[in-house]
């Protein structure tokens, strides 16, 4: 398991193994449930981590949306 705020080597060598600079992280545990850490790296070398919970959900089919095509002559 990773943790990303006591170690940064894993994700240092995650970052350089992928050749990423910015990367996501999804973590759940009994302490901290249903958390997204955002890392950003330079030179593979980690710059920051912002850790992130989710607490509202809602899938994309939950959402009611109306789509309008737009076509060149109906501007």
């Amino acid at each position: 398991m990773i943790h990303p705020f006591e170690d940064a080597s894993s994700l240092e060598f995650f970052a350089e193994k992928q050749d990423a600079s910015l990367f996501v992280v999804a973590s759940h545990s009994k302490k901290r449930p249903n958390n997204l850490t955002f890392a950003r790296t330079f030179d593979h070398k980690l710059l920051d981590m912002v850790e992130l919970s989710v607490t509202g959900y809602n899938s994309c089919q939950e959402f009611k949306v109306r789509y309008r095509l737009l076509n060149g002559g109906s501007w």
